[in-house]
């Protein structure tokens, strides 16, 4: 018997998930589904088969707009941090510069630099200046510090949203491999971003809280709703 009637036979006899499992393989894959899958369907498989379908493709069509968000932010995120690095080195070599300025010039070099933002800060200064490089570098870092621990929810909340779907599918990922490339980019970003956070203030990435979960599900939930009235 010929693989293509090996096939045939066995068509018949998969159940709505088995069937489903496949159409989610040839998406992942970029390969055409067999026609055979649903032309070979009992009619009585056919709302638990569709109702898989539209759980694959609200993961694929309408959760990839919040992933590709939070990965946007998560970019904006590193790039802030870049920069923190560059305003803390600038003021780091300001000031070491600055002692080497002598007492008779100390008013002068205050005059050329007063109104600047951030503002610079001298050491032979008493009193804190507001809006030094310091206290600008402090308030951005506990800024992106917030950030992470925000997107890190977030990203934990699409992982629960992926699990769940996953489970319908006896555990296959339901995501496409581009759209998994993006998210576990965004994973590795804030883990490193953490990682050189919590050298300067410890601090633990949480699992996702109600508010980030409901956002993830609203997401899915507004794609799924929209293709089940089709």
């Amino acid at each position: 018997m010929s693989i293509e009637a090996r096939l045939s036979a066995i068509l018949p006899a998969l159940t709505a998930k088995e069937r489903a499992i496949l159409v989610l393989r040839s998406l992942k894959d970029r390969t055409p589904e067999d026609p055979k899958l649903r032309r070979a369907m009992p009619a009585e498989q056919t709302t638990e088969f569709n109702r898989l379908i539209v759980l694959m493709n609200a993961c694929n069509m309408y959760l990839p707009l919040y992933i590709t968000m939070v990965e946007g932010h998560t970019q904006e995120l590193n790039l802030r941090f870049s920069w923190l690095l560059t305003l803390a080195r600038f003021g780091s070599h300001t000031w070491y510069l600055a002692g080497l300025i002598p007492a008779s010039k100390r008013a002068q070099a205050e005059k050329l630099v007063a109104g600047a933002n951030p503002a610079v800060e001298f050491p032979w200064q008493a009193d804190e200046v507001e809006d030094s490089w310091v206290t600008v570098t402090e308030r951005a870092l506990e800024a992106i510090r917030s950030g992470v621990i925000s997107l890190w929810q977030e990203l934990k909340a699409i992982d629960v949203v992926l699990d769940e779907v996953a489970g319908e599918f006896d555990g296959e990922d339901p995501l496409r491999p581009v759209m998994r490339v993006i998210l576990e980019k965004a994973r590795f970003r804030l883990t490193e971003l953490h990682a050189l956070l919590t050298v300067a203030v410890p601090f633990e990435l949480p699992e996702q809280d109600e508010e980030a979960l409901a956002l993830a599900r609203k997401y899915f939930e507004s794609g799924w709703r929209l293709l089940q009235s089709l």
